[in-house]
């Protein structure tokens, strides 16, 4: 099941989870889109249902390695970028 969820958050504006491939992609208010592999469901729900959807996102989520694919939005103009995150 995809799970898809608009957040009302100064840090991230959405998130988008599969229970099948746990993975979760999280696009920033800034454009920046990261995908998260390995996500536990019981890690996503306890960050969508935060009080605080970037203190959840941070105690939560950061945890998992990102892989930051999208680094810039302007306009229709999107640059891509393998960079690895490491939480």
């Amino acid at each position: 099941m995809i799970y898809n969820a608009v957040h009302e958050s100064s840090m991230i504006q959405s998130s988008k989870y599969d229970t099948n491939t746990l993975e979760l992609s999280v696009t920033f208010n800034n454009g920046s889109i990261y995908n998260y592999q390995g996500v536990v469901e019981s890690d996503y729900n306890a960050f969508v249902t935060g009080e605080s959807v970037g203190a959840s996102f941070n105690e939560h989520i950061r945890k998992y390695a990102g892989n930051k694919i999208i680094t810039e939005v302007n306009g229709d103009n999107l640059k891509g970028d393998s960079e690895l995150l490491l939480g």
